[in-house]
């Protein structure tokens, strides 16, 4: 296409007025060079100085307008995305724009009048092993999947430290074929990828395990792991369904439950009927993962009843988080930032453009940033933080991104009782999301993150719409999000290698979907630094989290097979140690994701809300509970206990398959064991079984 209908089709995008350039104009380009792994991308910055004319900016790559698949492609912003792979001349390639002021007669073409190029070096994109299918191996011939990202045909894969031919299928997915022996029952395999240089990296390790046709089935401590994890606790009947099916099984059948919810009649009634519900949901809902993912998102996406306490209000707003749970990060995002709980909570409704020497509200955008996408500082993959030349880390954004952002979600009011587009900020209204004011909006350009442009004259809608898509594109996302997720899941300290494993599914699914959270919650369950199984003794003692009070309650209800008719008293237990659900203190949660236990370099968030305090109520709700002292309000059902009360050690040995799935320390039960043998009764021995047992940091802490 010849350059001057290239022009015609983008447009002039400057305009100056005046007569042409008497003098030279010049035009910087910033960065003058820069070196991207493949699936990246850089911003280019172009200044033109000396100009008094129309004139427009060309982009190329190696001289094609535009760039190609094979060089990477240049938006009209100067937005440069990498080839798939470093394929050019010598792994580089040239950007180069071009200042073109429109053709004078008797020119017939647009004529350059500055011009600058910056080289961009190609690296090897990193290797990111996601999953190994099969995880479980069983003697005999195989075929093992690499399942991941950033795969070459030129990648070199090695199993248990030995370099090993492979079937390149694609840049997801790599085959190797093998024979497991009867000998190999028990090992491991230990995979690691490496991509040459330019650029050369290296995976972090994953594993398959090769196991007999009877280990195949899933142990008992194996599903009680998951049920720890991926519900409000292990039952009795959640321990059958998931022996029945085995763990990939009872994932699938969970993820396609539907969401139980909230009826509408608890919308007119105080907020605490609704936390009871919740808590009635947490026992009895058979959505059991759904229902815990929610109130981990919950965790993130905080509003609280302190300053929401509507049940009006809050019910829509806990109903996206049930219905989202599995869904798409991005489409989590829309839905809150329209939310009416939201908009009250973080100032965002009838928050207007600057006018009259009022500036709006910052503090939306704020905490979108800093606590539900990106964070404060840059980070790598694996969640560590990108740091500059000093070793500082680098800020993801400053107050001017921050107030571009608030900008641009101004004008937008509570919901219209009546069908149309509202053309004045609108009174308290909580059927429906947030709805746009137009007059009210502010219309100017924004600069968001990285020099992201939001141009000019955008609607309400539109410009929610962009900055969402922005943020949620941004590297941040992935690993700040796995990391929260697992820490309220599965352990407080997540390696780098976890993180990294979980946000390269949260980049892509295996599908090219990025936010797939159905694919990040299996990642986070099924990823082998799920379990201490195989972790050695420094490992294991890092590892796992303390129950928040809440699940402490719930589970230890659900375990112990509890017949709850009185939801009140079960909120009230957990507000008494330290969490009131749907109450949090602030915007930070009931408990920072970054609290570390004092004394220690770990992290350890549930326990800022542990005091002496609180954990002596932990342990009066122990006692009171095993003794049946809530009354009508709670039954228990030990039938299964007292049967083996005149056996101590068996009754310990059902103790611990019940409260433990089979995983208690021997020290801890040859201290039971006197115990329960002076105990006087029948009752009394089942209690004092339970109470030595439940009132431990053995159980309390999830491992």
């Amino acid at each position: 296409m010849p350059l001057h209908t290239l022009l015609r089709g983008i447009g002039w995008s400057l305009l100056l007025g005046g007569s042409l350039a008497h003098g030279a104009v010049t035009v910087t380009l910033t960065p003058s060079s820069a070196t991207l792994r493949v699936g990246s991308q850089q911003k280019f910055d172009a200044k033109v100085d000396g100009a008094t004319t129309t004139y427009s900016l060309v982009w190329s790559v190696n001289s094609i307008v535009g760039g190609n698949a094979t060089l990477g492609t240049i938006a009209g912003d100067g937005l440069y995305t990498t080839p798939a792979v470093p394929n050019s001349p010598d792994n580089k390639v040239t950007v180069r724009v071009q200042v073109m002021r429109p053709p004078k007669p008797p020119e017939t073409a647009p004529v350059q009048i500055a011009a600058k190029s910056a080289t961009v070096y190609l690296q090897n994109p990193m290797p990111v092993v996601s999953a190994l299918v099969p995880a479980v191996i069983k003697p005999g011939p195989y075929v093992l999947r690499i399942l991941g990202s950033g795969f070459l045909p030129t990648t070199r894969l090695y199993i248990n430290q030995k370099l090993t031919e492979f079937s390149f299928v694609s840049g997801g997915e790599l085959r190797v074929s093998g024979t497991a022996t009867e000998q190999q029952v028990g090992d491991l395999l230990v995979v690691k990828l490496t991509n040459p240089s330019p650029g050369s990296a290296t995976s972090a390790l994953a594993l398959a395990e090769i196991r007999t046709f009877d280990q195949m089935k899933t142990t008992v401590a194996e599903a009680h792991r998951m049920l720890r994890v991926a519900t409000w606790g292990p039952s009795p009947a959640a321990m059958d369904r998931v022996l029945a099916l085995g763990v990939p099984a009872w994932l699938d059948e969970q993820f396609a439950q539907p969401p139980s919810s909230f009826p509408d009649t608890l919308l007119t009634k105080p907020l605490e009927y609704t936390q009871e519900y919740a808590y009635k949901l947490a026992l009895e809902g058979p959505d059991q993962l759904r229902q815990r993912v929610a109130f981990a998102l919950h965790q993130i996406w905080v509003v609280s009843g302190v300053e929401v306490d509507c049940a009006e209000a809050y019910i829509p707003y806990y109903r996206i988080l049930l219905n989202r749970a599995f869904g798409n990060y991005y489409e989590l995002m829309k839905d809150m930032a329209l939310n009416v709980a939201m908009g009250e909570y973080l100032d965002m409704v009838n928050n207007a453009k600057a006018a009259n020497g009022r500036l709006p509200n910052e503090n939306w955008a704020r905490e979108l940033m800093q606590l539900f996408t990106i964070g404060l500082v840059k980070l790598n993959l694996d969640g560590t933080p990108v740091t500059d030349a000093a070793g500082n880390p680098v800020p993801t954004y400053g107050q001017e991104e921050v107030m571009a952002v608030t900008r641009a979600f101004t004008g937008w009011t509570y919901p219209d009782k009546r069908p149309g587009n509202p053309t004045r900020f609108n009174p308290a209204y909580y059927v429906g999301p947030m709805e746009p004011v137009q007059d009210l909006h502010d219309t100017g350009e924004k600069i968001l993150l990285d020099g992201y442009r939001l141009p000019a004259g955008q609607s309400a809608e539109k410009d929610l719409e962009d900055t969402l898509q922005h943020i949620f594109r941004h590297p941040n996302v992935g690993p700040f999000v796995s990391r929260q997720l697992i820490q309220r899941l599965v352990t407080s300290n997540p390696s780098p290698a976890y993180i990294g494993r979980v946000a390269a599914v949260f980049n892509n699914n295996g599908q090219g979907v990025r936010g797939d959270l159905k694919a990040v919650v299996r990642a986070i369950l099924t990823d082998p630094a799920a379990s201490s199984a195989t972790m050695n003794a420094s490992q294991r003692a890092i590892f796992g989290k303390l129950q928040e009070p809440a699940l402490f309650v719930v589970s230890m209800l659900r375990a112990l097979k509890a017949r709850v008719t009185d939801h009140p008293f079960v909120a009230d237990l957990s507000s008494e140690m330290g969490q009131r659900v749907f109450y949090s203190p602030s915007v930070f949660n009931y408990f920072s994701p970054n609290y570390r236990i004092p004394g220690t370099t770990l992290y350890g968030p549930e326990f800022q809300v542990l005091s002496a305090a609180t954990a002596m109520n932990r342990a009066n709700f122990v006692a009171t509970l095993v003794t049946g002292g809530f009354g009508s309000s709670c039954k228990l059902d030990l039938t299964s206990l007292r049967a083996l009360a005149d056996e101590p050690p068996l009754l310990i040995d059902r103790v611990n398959r019940i409260l433990f799935g089979g995983r208690m320390p021997k020290a801890l039960a040859d201290q039971i064991l006197p115990a329960v043998q002076k105990a006087p009764s029948r009752d009394e021995k089942v209690q004092t079984a339970l109470y030595l047992a439940l009132a431990t940091g053995h159980y309390q802490v999830d491992k």
